[in-house]
């Protein structure tokens, strides 16, 4: 009893620590799932709905009220619907009697679908019927007793006017299961209704028409009655419109009008015009027509048309009318379509006329001017635009215009322009000639020089040479050139006329350029009342004139006045005139000689086997054309020299004498160039480029270069000749350059190189123009070989190694490299010893590797440009493996220098890698995270009561770290290789009897899977990957974390009896040393993490046995309590604490698969911690 009294008070807080522990694990049931989890939460094969939370609560809350609701409704309906119409002026009057019937003892509404009627009187079993409106606005009925009843109705609806004359009425009627509709129509009429016409009768005695319609299952109905009812008695109303179009063409003049009636009140079938009585009425078009006649009224002096129509019309009518008639001299008197019985008309008059007849005077009644341009918008007159618009009304309208002949005349401006060709004389004439008051169709001009030699070379009218025909006829004034359009020209348009005239004077072509010729041009004459021109004259190619005369009647233009007058900028002399040009131009025609200069680059390239020269030479002629080109190459060269030319063709090539005839040359230059000479296909003007080439052996250290080098027709010192070279040479040759008659120059300044360059050692300019000077340039070359050396013909740019390790030590790995080889044949692969090789591929393709005596394997590769992608799977099992220190078996490619690596290693399930010894950078290895920053975290962590889900998946759990991300990049990495293209496979030949080679063996094509395992280590060098990594079990961490714990604990217990200072002291040392290892050291971190946490249950258990004390000294329970009290108080508390703590810090395992979800799903974003209600709610179903 005593020792009871003693720890009573002990195991009551020690209940109600665990209890509240326990209340504390209790949570609120609520998902948050992260959107990127959402894929991992559910079924790939399930479906779900992604909503808003507020529709989700009101959807949710509809379904319970639903439940409740009666399955029952009270049921009405119209059986049958019986009806009579009488119809007075635009009035239809309706009764009804309707029978209903209820199915339900409570009251129910029957809809009554009464549209577009007026109902004055509605009334239920001889009583006034109670309606109402349902939540549409529809009128309702409401019976209130089950059983049959019957209800009569009395309305009114309103007809409506039809276009054409008929009338037309619609409602809206109650839906019945059957029903009729009797109708009392005064007149005989037509009826058509949606409805089926059941009768129709017609009383001629009480002229009236009655209709029986079927109206049973029709909730609309639409009735249009049509005929001659009671409204065609009263007069028609005729208003009448017109657009009246006339020509006035030689002595005829034709009419078209269209007459727009519109009729009004009642339907007309008869219409009547009047037209003048010379007028004759040629076609007359309706589309209700049925014929038409003329009848002359000789008491008026007019003509009577009459138009009957198929039926008795109302509204729009257009008749399109066509009449000829004579027409006279004297006064012009418009033609008047005049609407018989019409109330009032209006109308348009367009008149227009040919080209020979014009319009003056003009007297008007009741009708006006109007703009031509108003045609766009009037019917009838669309397109019409030329002539005189009128506007006119009433009856008696009249349009009077006085008519007269037009005649022709043309005005002609002239440009004459002569060419002076090496081979011909050509005379080109531009005019524009000009219409004026009539339409133009032909056109002449004088030629006097047709029958001296000069031919019409070419004809064009507005640039075509179509749409026209030319001939020339002889005429007493000399050949006349007459052209006849096809179309004629319009008053005041222009038609612009390009004439050319060429001529070749006898003994045209001579190379003398101190002889002359003399030669006579006549002009173009042009044919018109008013003629004004300019002629000029230019001189083309090497040709020039001089002494140029002309006759009288031409005026020479001054130069300054040239440019402004619009004349070509080649023209030496020109002249004007005013009247038709009947003149002529002579003038002396010689030849100027050409100037040509010249412009060169080189390059010579030396090279072990040989040297290549190449010269671009551009030889510029002015003044004159020339047909010759000359240059000058190296004696040794002979005829081993290749010249051609990129824009002109060279019909021949030779080695001449230097002479007279040539070029003379000084006795040095002869001795020891060639003299070339090149005739070209034509003679050319401006920029002639030439391209000269040479190749010979590389015989000996030092030689003289060969020169290839440009020279033009003349003295040699007037030469216009600039030289450069360039000289440059392989990367195996060194060089040094001896040079004379030249001065060196920066490479940047050189002219474009006749073929691109790539290692110049120096550029030069050859000496001025002078015999001496040339003969004097020359270049002296000494060469030498630099000594060899080796680069790799193989290079492994990247290396991807993934390695999975089993509890024993046994290694599948897999690896990729890229492979750039140059020279290579086989690649070689050394495997780890008792490694065994399971697939080897090559740019995708399984190959057929051979196995040396070694133990090495051999795969062939070819030569690529490109990097290739050589991947091979193989197993380890090394003997005495230990994952305490466990040696990977790595792959090498012999002979193949290695850029860098990169090894993913996945350790076997419940061990993590701590630790490596080699040369490798190490990421994703475990350390674990030290106690403070966890606590830090927690601190800093809101207290919301929700449990966050954060990963799920269907198996196994999502990796963590950068493990999951390297082993996503890597399989990326390993979908690109697999779409690389493969290599083309060998053609198949014959298999020879013999063996003479190793025969190696197809590998598969293996994907080592990826188990679940611990968390994957990725180590990266440069070079060859070596790898040594050692391994620890994760629940051998934790129990090193709870030995920290509790030897934490044991000792603090232990130190009850101590002062409070050195409590103090020994706890702040406990949260210090372990902060620090679990920071600094891998290893040991466990252990630190497991004392920093004791060090923490110290600070509370303190307090608690210092409140114990007090609490036992005041209920005097605890008295005699010694130190074995004390201990025994403690040991309970940090039993309590450790179960709490072990139970909240139990983790949970991402790889759990949830159960079925009975509640909803809210998403979120960003952090677990951060997680709000977004208002959305994802329903699986």
């Amino acid at each position: 009893m005593k020792y009871a009294k003693r720890y009573i008070p002990v195991l009551i807080l020690g209940v109600v620590l665990a209890a509240s522990g326990l209340h504390a694990d209790r949570r609120e049931h609520r998902i948050l799932v992260p959107y990127s989890d959402l894929g991992r939460v559910l079924d790939p094969a399930g479906k779900a709905v992604l909503m808003d939370a507020a529709e989700f609560d009101k959807l949710l809350a509809a379904a319970k009220a639903k439940t409740t609701e009666s399955e029952t409704r009270p049921l009405g309906q119209v059986l049958r619907a019986d009806y009579t119409g009488e119809m007075s002026e635009m009035t239809l009057a309706l009764k009804g009697v309707l029978d209903v019937v209820s199915l339900s003892d409570e009251p129910v509404a029957v809809q009554l679908g009464f549209g577009r009627v007026g109902l004055s009187k509605v009334r239920l079993d001889d009583a006034p019927a109670p309606l109402g409106y349902d939540k549409s606005g529809r009128l309702v009925l409401i019976l209130t007793a089950k059983g049959a009843h019957r209800l009569t109705v009395e309305g009114t609806t309103r007809l409506a006017e039809l276009a054409d004359g008929g009338m037309q009425f619609g409602m809206s009627l109650p839906e019945a299961t059957a029903g009729s509709m009797k109708l009392r129509l005064p007149g005989d009429l037509e009826v058509h209704a949606t409805a089926p016409v059941a009768k129709r009768a017609y009383d001629k005695a009480a002229d009236s028409t009655d209709v029986t319609l079927t109206v049973g299952g029709k909730a609309n109905l639409t009735v249009v009655l049509m005929g001659n009812g009671r409204r065609h008695d009263d007069r028609a109303i005729l208003l009448g419109e017109s657009a009246a179009s006339v020509q006035l063409a030689g002595r005829q003049q034709t009419l078209g009008c269209l007459f727009t009636v519109h009729i009004l009140r009642r339907g007309v079938r008869e219409l009547g015009f009047e037209i003048g009585a010379e007028w004759t009425i040629t076609d007359v078009a309706c589309p209700s027509l049925v014929k038409w006649s003329v009848a002359k009224d000789a008491a008026m002096k007019t003509k009577m048309l009459t138009v009957r129509l198929r039926s008795a019309k109302t509204g729009t009518v257009a008749l399109h009318i066509k009449a000829l008639a004579e027409l006279r001299d004297g006064l012009w008197q418009g033609p008047r379509v005049v609407l018989k019985d019409a109330s009032f008309q209006r109308g348009y008059l367009l008149v227009s006329t040919d080209e020979g007849i014009g319009l003056r005077g003009e007297k008007l009644s009741d009708a006006r001017r109007a703009d031509v341009a108003a045609t766009a918008g009037i019917a009838g007159l669309v397109g019409l635009s030329a002539g005189q618009l009128y506007f006119h009304w009433g009856d008696d309208w009249s349009v009077a215009l006085e008519p007269e002949a037009i005649e022709l005349y043309r005005t002609v401006k002239d440009a004459q322009h002569l060419e002076v060709l090496g081979e011909e004389i050509r005379l080109t004439g531009d005019f524009e000639v000009t219409a004026v008051e009539r339409q133009m169709y032909d056109m002449s001009f004088g030629i006097a020089g047709a029958g001296r030699g000069w031919h019409i070379e070419k004809v064009t009218v507005d640039g075509k040479e179509t749409g026209f025909e030319y001939r020339t006829e002889t005429a007493p004034e000399g050949e006349v050139l007459r052209i006849e359009l096809a179309r004629p020209v319009r008053p005041e348009k222009v038609a612009n006329v390009a004439i050319v005239l060429q001529h070749v004077p006898d003994d045209w072509q001579w190379d003398d350029g101190e002889s002359t010729r003399n030669i006579t041009v006549p002009l173009i004459e042009s044919r018109g009342r008013n003629v004004s021109g300019l002629v000029s004259v230019a001189a083309m190619g090497d040709l020039d004139i001089s002494d140029p005369n002309a006759t009288k009647d031409l005026e020479i233009v001054p130069v300054g006045r040239m440019a402004s007058l619009g004349m070509p900028r080649n023209a030496r002399y020109a002249w004007s005139y005013t009247a038709a040009a009947r003149g002529r131009l002579t003038m002396d025609v010689s030849r100027r000689p050409a100037r040509v200069s010249a412009r060169s680059v080189g390059l010579i390239d030396a090279r072990p086997d040989g040297i290549t020269g190449r010269w671009r030479i551009t030889y510029t002629i002015s003044r004159a054309s020339a047909r010759k080109l000359y240059l000058l190459a190296d004696r040794s060269l002979g005829r081993k020299i290749d010249i051609q030319s990129q824009t002109v063709r060279l019909i021949s090539k030779n080695i001449v004498a230097p002479c007279a005839d040539t070029i003379v040359l000084a006795d040095e230059i002869a001795r020891r160039y060639n003299l070339w000479l090149l005739d070209l296909d034509d003679k050319q003007l401006g920029n002639v480029v030439v391209d000269a080439s040479y190749e010979r052996p590389l015989k000996e250290e030092s030689f003289s270069a060969e020169l290839i080098r440009p020279i033009c027709a003349g003295a040699i010192d007037e030469q216009l000749v600039s030289e450069q070279l360039a000289i440059q040479a392989s990367e195996e040759l060194a060089m040094d350059i001896t040079a004379a008659g030249a001065k060196e120059m920066d490479a940047v300044d050189l002219d474009a190189l006749p073929v691109a360059a790539g290692r110049i050692l120096s550029a030069w300019r050859l000496a001025g123009w002078t015999a001496q000077a040339q003969a004097d340039a020359s270049f002296t070359l000494e060469t030498s070989v630099h000594e060899n050396y080796q680069i790799p013909v193989a290079l492994a740019m990247s290396s991807r190694l993934r390695t999975y390790v089993d509890v024993l030590g046994g290694q599948r790995t897999e690896g990729v490299f890229s492979v750039a080889n140059a020279g290579m044949q086989f690649l070689t692969i050394r495997l780890p010893k008792d490694a065994e090789l399971w697939s080897l591929s090559v740019a995708g393709v399984q190959v057929k590797p051979q196995r040396s005596a070694g133990g090495d394997y051999q795969a062939p590769i070819g030569r690529s440009r490109r990097r290739v992608q050589v991947k091979l799977v193989y197993a380890c099992l090394p003997a005495g493996a230990n994952l305490e220190k466990l040696e990977l078996g790595g792959v090498q490619l012999v002979g193949v220098q290695m850029n860098e690596s990169r090894w993913d290693v996945y350790p076997p399930p419940g061990y993590v890698v701590v630790d490596q010894e080699s040369r490798m950078e190490m990421s994703g290895h475990v350390h674990p995270k030290p106690a403070f920053v966890s606590l830090w975290q927690f601190l800093r962590r809101p207290l919301a009561r929700v449990t966050c889900i954060t990963a799920l998946d269907s198996g196994t759990a999502m990796p963590s770290g950068m493990g999951w991300e390297r082993e996503q990049s890597h399989e990326a990495a390993a979908k690109k290789a697999r779409e690389l293209p493969s290599p083309q496979p060998p053609r198949k030949t014959k298999t020879p009897d013999r063996q003479v080679a190793a025969r190696g063996r197809y590998t598969l094509p293996v994907e080592i899977a990826s188990p679940a395992g611990g968390r994957t280590a990725t180590f990266t060098s440069l070079g060859q990957a070596e790898l040594v990594v050692r391994m620890k079990k994760e629940g051998l961490m934790t129990s090193w974390g709870k030995v920290g714990f509790w030897l934490v604990i044991f000792t603090g217990v232990a130190m009850l009896g101590r002062c409070v200072r050195m409590r103090l002291l020994f706890i702040t040392a406990v949260l210090c040393i372990s902060s620090l290892v679990a920071v600094w050291m891998a290893a040991p971190a466990p252990f630190a993490n497991g004392a920093f946490m004791g060090g923490l249950a110290l600070m509370g258990l303190y307090p608690v046995m210092w409140l114990l004390r007090i609490v036992g000294r005041r209920l005097r329970l605890c008295e005699g309590v010694g130190a074995k009290a004390a201990v025994a108080a403690a040991l309970l508390a940090c039993v309590i604490l450790s179960a709490s703590s072990a139970q909240a810090a139990r983790p949970v395992k991402n790889n759990a698969v949830e159960p079925a979800f009975s509640s909803v799903i809210i998403p979120y974003e960003g952090a677990a911690a951060d997680a709000t209600e977004t208002g959305k709610v994802l329903l699986p179903y």
